[in-house]
């Protein structure tokens, strides 16, 4: 053979050798990658499943704890009245967010259970939760049964005024019903399959006639490994597709396995990105030896590059819902766990001024957690553009003279200094949203005394910037010498979900929600937000925004109303409506009671509807009785917008005297609801929780 042919020869087998190296490794290499990103997304689904049964965990744990103490249900057991008890059951069952509920004697015999109500008499006492119960104590846990194969129950005592224990009551959640697999596979994209032991009792997964499977067995190798208490994970072949399957297991009372989770992820499109790889490597190795790497080389840093834009942009996404969530709990069962401690105090307390300490705890930990939940209205308005500007004539320096009453009083209790300065150019009536405009000035001041140290200083000052045809543009700086905000983070303050610092999360609280609502209320009314701040020294928000100015004195009735009202009444004045008759509409009990012992200072007269056709059929009877209505929305049998409707279609032939006043009184707050209750005649509409205030106010527009 010639030296040329060797030459050749060993060039080619040169060649091929190292790109047959270079390609096999390369191949292992991007193999390595997409395994690990499909793993990653496999880990990051199992840890929302989990998150899930914790919450559902959570959930079903505070309804027995909220439900523990109920005075219907107690009086129920102890007069043995099966009907109220079933009664009962079924309201809790359709209001409280559960699957099933069941209620059973002191011995854990079964009184109602609403998932399978003709069968009843059975003893339960061998599951866990109730097992605890009937021993006194409150337990959730996942659990098998007869009938809810496989679901998350918690249980409590049921105690008469004298502690003895006279039922237990326990509910949940079911894990072995298709929406709740299908929920689990929209928050992780995975498929999911619930196993009671090793037999599927639910799965997302459907055989080629469209049904889902069920009741199969999981492999035996997988089975002995996670029912005893290991994770699974594996790649393998179902429905001729390659899958990435992880099982989980579940743990019961006794930290035994009652089942497991399956979370499938089908791999088809990393198989074909590697046979893709496979053939392009192979041809390009073939060519030339150089182009072969040249090309790897490209291929592996475009992967690297969008797998690591994916995974941060991922745990990006995971970190912020995590902390915002974590932030969200903590902020609402801080206010929670007040209302439930200083109820179980002021229930036991023998001294009224400790009753009445408890009842004043309860009532600021109540408005705290109303105000966490307006936020979160607020930013639910404005993501889904719902959220308007209402402008009216308002009289300016009343309303921040409000504002610095109430944040005053805040400020005293740090011992801080707050100083309010407002132009003397500025005039005193204008025209604009005063809510929304107090509610930027309110949250800003609120943070700035939640930011600032004891003794710090605190100041508004307002000028007018300029003014054009009327329109005034006003200039409202809030500023302190508190903790400041550093750069990093003043990019993203006004961002939703946001907060300046975790350490600061953890010492002052706050759900991140405040400035982002500011900025929008901002940017709707057409003005801007800036910020000046220095770690340790402060900040200082700048807000331009304009008003019209008002020059027409106090002609507008509208805005006499707005003026002299809060003059006229003072916080503890009590109108007197004793000839008046209110029609309070409302299917739930505590609510009608609610309003009943509101009002009873007023000495009005109430009279009760449990829906709207018993309301419709009062007023036919008697349409002059009643002065005024307050209308729940959502009812059974008729609800309030069609009860409504009905009552306008008599009142001109029925009732002579004027128009009679119907008043929404519902927890449905958002704009559309409040257009639709207008638009089926109602007066006016007042929101649940109720402000008594506000309430007062609307029963002296139309009863006096």
């Amino acid at each position: 053979m010639s030296i040329r042919k060797r030459i050749f020869i060993s060039m080619i087998a040169l060649t091929v050798g190292c790109g047959l190296a270079v390609f096999i490794s390369s191949f292992i290499l991007f193999n390595r990658e997409v395994t690990a990103a499909s793993n990653d997304a496999s880990h990051t689904a199992e840890n929302v499943v989990r998150h899930e049964m914790l919450i559902l965990k959570a959930s079903a744990y505070n309804a027995v704890l909220g439900l523990s103490d109920n005075r219907e249900l107690k009086d129920a057991l102890i007069a043995n009245d099966h009907e109220r008890i079933a009664e009962f059951a079924y309201f809790l069952h359709g209001t409280a967010l559960i699957d099933y509920c069941s209620i059973l004697d002191t011995s854990g015999n079964i009184i109602i259970r609403t998932h399978d109500p003709d069968s009843y008499g059975d003893n339960a006492a061998y599951q866990p939760q109730i097992a605890a119960a009937l021993e006194g104590r409150q337990e959730v846990h996942i659990i098998q049964g007869k009938i809810v194969r496989l679901g998350i129950s918690a249980g409590t005592p049921i105690y008469d005024d004298d502690m003895n224990l006279i039922g237990v009551l326990t509910l949940g959640y079911r894990l072995d019903t298709l929406d709740f697999v299908l929920g689990l596979k929209i928050l992780t994209s995975c498929e999911i399959t619930i196993f009671r032991d090793d037999i599927n009792v639910v799965s997302t997964l459907i055989y080629e006639d469209g049904s889902y499977i069920k009741d199969t067995v999981a492999a035996p190798h997988i089975s002995r490994l996670v029912l005893a208490g290991e994770t699974y994970v594996s790649r393998m072949m179902l429905f001729d597709r390659s899958m990435l399957a992880r099982y989980i297991p579940l743990f019961g009372a006794n930290n035994e396995v009652v089942g497991m989770v399956f979370i499938g992820t089908f791999t088809d499109s990393d198989v074909l990105k590697i046979t893709l790889f496979a053939i392009i490597g192979a041809s390009i190795t073939v060519a030339i030896l150089m182009v072969c790497l040249l090309i790897a080389g490209v291929l592996a840093e475009i992967i690297d590059t969008r797998m690591n834009t994916i995974l941060a942009s991922l745990n990006k996404a995971n970190k912020v819902k995590s902390e915002f969530l974590a932030n969200m709990s903590h902020e609402l069962r801080t206010p929670l766990n007040a209302i439930v401690g200083m109820t179980n105090i002021g229930r036991k307390a023998k001294v009224i001024n400790d009753k009445n300490n408890a009842f004043e705890r309860i009532s600021e930990a109540s408005a705290h957690l109303v105000s966490i939940m307006s936020d979160i209205l607020d930013m639910t308005k404005l993501e889904s553009k719902q959220f308007e500007l209402v402008p009216t004539a308002f009289d300016f320096s009343k309303m921040v003279e409000s504002i610095f009453v109430i944040v005053q009083h805040q400020a005293d209790d740090k011992k801080q200094t707050v100083t309010v300065n407002v132009d003397k150019t500025l005039p005193q009536f204008v025209i604009g949203d005063s809510q929304k405009i107090a509610q930027i000035m309110k949250n800003l001041l609120n943070n700035s005394v939640k930011y600032t140290p004891e003794g710090g200083k605190i100041a508004l000052d307002i000028t007018l910037e300029n003014e054009n045809d009327k329109i005034i543009t006003l200039n409202i700086i809030v500023s302190d010498n508190g903790i400041g905000i550093s750069d990093e983070h003043q990019a993203k303050l006004f961002e939703a979900f946001e907060q300046a610092e975790n350490s600061a999360t953890r010492e002052y609280g706050g759900t991140g929600l405040g400035l982002a609502i500011v900025k929008h209320i901002v940017d709707l009314m057409g003005g801007n937000i800036s910020l000046e701040s220095e770690i340790s020294k402060g900040s200082r928000f700048t807000i331009t925004i304009p008003v019209e100015r008002y020059d027409e004195g106090c002609d507008d009735d509208s805005l006499k109303d707005n003026i002299t009202e809060d003059d006229i009444y003072s916080d503890d004045y009590v109108d007197d409506f004793s000839s008046k008759w209110l029609l309070v509409v409302e299917d739930v009990d505590i609510n009608r009671e609610i309003v009943i012992a509101l009002l009873e200072p007023t000495k009005i007269k109430i009279d009760c509807a449990e829906n709207g056709q018993e309301a419709v059929d009062k007023f036919m009877f008697s349409p002059e009785k009643y002065d005024i209505v307050f209308m729940d929305l959502q009812m059974p049998v008729m609800g309030g917008l069609e009860a409504t409707r009905e009552i306008r279609k008599m009142e001109k032939e029925k009732r002579k005297r004027s128009h009679l006043p119907i008043v929404a009184m519902t927890a449905n707050v958002f704009q559309d609801d409040v257009d639709a209750c207008l638009e089926a005649g109602m007066d006016d509409h007042l929101g649940k929780p109720l402000d008594l205030s506000i309430v007062f106010k609307v029963l002296r527009r139309y009863l006096t």
